[in-house]
């Protein structure tokens, strides 16, 4: 799907674990898949309307 927004891309610190800069997925899916928590979102730069959207997103 690409990358994610710009302003979460900046913010999201580990992304190079997963994705390369055009948002190309470059993880481990054996262990993405088996993982409780795939990201951790802080609530305090996004708001609930973002977040929901994200959550769909990722679903």
């Amino acid at each position: 799907m690409g990358k994610m927004p710009g302003r979460w891309w900046t913010k999201w610190e580990d992304r190079s674990e997963c994705f390369d800069e055009n948002g190309t997925f470059i993880g481990d899916r054996e262990q993405s898949a088996t993982s409780r928590t795939f990201l951790a979102i802080s609530h305090d730069w996004m708001d609930k309307e973002e977040l929901d959207k994200l959550e769909r997103i990722m679903r």
